[in-house]
C-alpha cells in the first residue's frame, strides 16, 4: 500500500452544539502543489465533513487522480475503531469527498464524540495532476549557505535566514538583532502558531509564486499582524480590493480592524446607493463593526442623498 501524499487530521471542536448552516474549517494543506482543507456543515439534523480541493484557476478542465482514506476515530472499551472510505477524484467532476455524521452518532453512546470533539483522519494518495501549473515553493525543511537560524513551529524545524526575515519584520529584527535572549540562539521556538499557516505566511515573504487566495487571506492578515510584516499586509489587501470571492462585509470588517485604508476607501466608493448600506446591517460583520466605522458609514449614507 502506498503512503499517502497528505494526511489531515482534524480534531473538530464544539461538533455536538452545531446548528443548521453552521460552517467550520480546517487550516489549509497543500500537497502536490494543492490546496486541501476539510470543512465540517451542519444541515437537517447531520454534520457530513468535506475534504475539499480548493484549487483556484480559471481552467475548467484541470484533473487530479488522488485516492483519499477517510477515518472517524470512534472509542469503543477504550479501542479505536474506524469506517473507512475509499474515493477517486476528478476535478472536472467534483471537488469534495465527504462522509457524515447523523446526530444519533454523536451521542456519547456511540463513541465518536467526546467532550464534544469527533477526531477525523483523511489520508490523500496523488496519482497525477494535470490543468493546474504546479507552483515553485521554497523549501525550508533543510538550510543552505544563506540560512543561520531555526524556528520551531508546532514541532517542526524551519532552516530560515536572520537578516531576510528582518527586513520585512521589525519583530523578528528586534528578536534577532536587539537584546533579547533569543540573540543568540540558534533554534527559537514559536508557541501558539499553526505551522502550515506560518508557512504560507513564509511562501509570500520570500521569493516564489504563491500568491494570496481565498483560503489563506484570513491567516495571512492574522499572522502578519503580531510579526509586523507590512509586505504580507499589502499584498492580502491589494488581494481583497481585485476579488470578488470576498462579501464586501468582510471586506469591511477586515479594513477595520487590520487599518486598510486602501480597501476601505474601495469599499466606499462602491457603494452608490443608501440601500448599498443598508444591506450591511443584516450581515454578523456589522455588529463587530468599529463605532469610528459606524460613524464613517453614516456619514456616507449622508453624502449619498446629498
Amino acid at each position: 500500500t502506498s503512503q499517502p501524499d497528505l494526511i489531515i487530521r482534524w480534531e473538530i471542536e464544539g461538533i455536538d452544539k452545531m446548528v443548521d448552516g453552521a460552517v467550520k474549517e480546517s487550516p489549509v494543506h497543500l500537497a502536490a502543489g494543492l490546496p486541501w482543507k476539510l470543512v465540517a456543515k451542519k444541515d437537517d439534523g447531520s454534520v457530513e465533513v468535506v475534504l475539499h480541493c480548493a484549487v483556484e484557476t480559471e481552467q475548467m478542465n484541470w484533473n487530479c487522480d488522488a485516492k483519499v482514506d477517510a477515518f472517524a476515530f470512534r472509542e469503543t472499551d477504550k479501542n479505536v475503531t474506524f469506517s473507512r472510505v475509499e474515493k477517486f477524484l476528478n476535478g472536472q467532476e467534483t471537488t469534495d469527498f465527504y462522509f457524515g455524521f447523523a446526530d444519533s452518532h454523536l451521542l456519547p453512546a456511540n463513541g465518536y464524540c467526546k467532550d464534544g470533539k469527533v477526531t477525523v483522519e483523511f489520508g490523500i494518495i496523488i496519482n497525477r495532476v494535470t490543468g493546474v501549473r504546479q507552483i515553485k515553493l521554497p523549501d525550508f525543511s533543510t538550510g543552505d549557505h544563506l540560512s543561520n537560524v531555526i524556528l520551531i513551529v508546532g514541532g517542526k524545524k524551519l532552516h530560515l535566514s536572520k537578516e531576510y526575515l528582518a527586513v520585512h519584520s521589525p519583530v523578528f529584527n528586534t528578536m534577532f538583532f536587539g537584546d533579547f535572549v533569543e540573540k543568540n540562539k540558534e533554534e527559537i521556538e514559536l508557541e501558539d502558531v499553526s505551522y502550515e499557516e506560518f508557512i504560507e505566511l513564509l511562501n509570500v515573504i520570500y521569493p516564489s509564486e504563491r500568491q494570496v487566495t481565498v483560503n489563506s487571506y484570513k491567516y495571512l492578515l492574522v499572522l502578519a499582524d503580531p510579526f509586523q510584516v507590512k509586505l504580507v499586509t499589502d499584498n492580502v489587501e491589494n488581494y481583497l480590493i481585485k476579488t470578488e470571492k470576498v462579501a464586501v462585509a468582510a471586506k469591511l470588517l477586515l479594513a477595520d480592524q487590520y487599518k486598510l485604508e486602501l480597501l476601505k476607501t474601495h469599499c466606499f466608493n462602491s457603494f452608490e446607493h443608501p440601500r448599498d448600506i443598508k444591506v450591511l446591517e443584516g450581515t454578523d460583520e456589522c455588529g463587530q463593526f468599529s463605532d469610528a466605522m459606524i460613524n464613517c458609514l453614516f456619514k456616507k449614507v449622508l453624502a449619498i442623498i446629498d
